[in-house]
């Protein structure tokens, strides 16, 4: 379901358990392009972990299965070679690997969607 008004990285709200979740795309709260939803897409329901949000959780959008992955100090460092903007939902970057994931601030995100909540419509 979509929100009124909402910015492009808040997609909509989805029913979880008869109860309307916000749902986000991390990559769009970062300022980047919004991926298509695809097949594979899935929501990955958090807990919030503030008062920031009118219900207890919020989704966010995820490109695959998320699955657990086992990594040890041999393949992820932080990686600092690059500045993250302030404005990013972000705690830090890392290098695993090849690859240099966010590492998302949840608190953050929860607080740019209760902004959307409080205003008025």
């Amino acid at each position: 379901e979509s929100l009124s008004d909402a910015p492009p990285w808040l997609l909509g709200a989805s029913l979880w358990h008869d109860t309307p979740v916000p749902v986000i795309s991390f990559e769009g709260a970062c300022g980047r392009k919004v991926p298509e939803v695809a097949k594979r897409s899935r929501i990955a329901v958090f807990n919030a972990l503030s008062d920031h949000l009118p219900v207890r959780h919020f989704g966010l959008v995820t490109q695959g299965f998320p699955q657990l992955v086992r990594v040890n100090s041999e393949v992820l460092s932080l990686y600092e070679e690059e500045t993250i903007p302030d404005n990013y939902p972000v705690l830090c970057q890392l290098r695993m690997m090849n690859e240099r994931p966010y590492i998302p601030d949840i608190e953050k995100l929860e607080e740019l969607v209760g902004e959307h909540y409080a205003e008025p419509a």
